[in-house]
């Protein structure tokens, strides 16, 4: 055989890449699963995608611009208690518990998720709204858990 003709084995490991490669795109184009989002077809993805983006606007809005900085270069959104001072609630830009601290001390941490499937951006404003606009509700609703139940590495 020619030195610039494939063997078998050569030939065999291209056409494998070509179904593998095809095989991805077909998956792709049929389902794609976001970060924590259900499989989606690719219309249904692209409005989710809009979603986001819609709810991140909102947010954004939502929020003073030194909020928003803290929420993006700290991941999460301090919110001050209404009601008691020197409380403080953490709340994540990413799915996952708020944090609650007074006078810089973890007292509790809370889960509280909406009944939805929501855009991440409009989790944390309806942390901030719930927070600030009836707090008491907000904690009654709140699954607590206690900062010694959790194991820092």
């Amino acid at each position: 055989m020619p030195p610039s003709m494939p063997g078998w084995p050569e030939l065999l490991v291209v056409v494998v890449g070509i179904i593998i490669f095809v095989g991805l795109l077909h998956s792709l184009r049929h389902e794609v699963r976001p970060w924590g989002q259900p499989n989606l077809s690719l219309q249904r993805y692209h409005e989710w995608l809009e979603s986001e983006r819609r709810a991140e606007t909102l947010l954004r809005q939502l929020l003073t611009e030194d909020e928003y900085r803290h929420l993006n270069q700290q991941g999460y959104l301090a919110v001050p208690s209404p009601s008691i001072p020197g409380r403080v609630y953490r709340v994540p830009r990413r799915p996952g518990q708020v944090s609650v601290f007074e006078s810089g001390r973890l007292i509790m941490n809370l889960c509280i998720q909406p009944t939805k499937v929501l855009p991440a951006a409009d989790v944390v404003g309806m942390h901030k709204m719930m927070i600030q606009g009836n707090e008491a509700e907000y904690l009654q609703v709140a699954n607590r858990i206690s900062p010694a139940s959790h194991h820092r590495t």
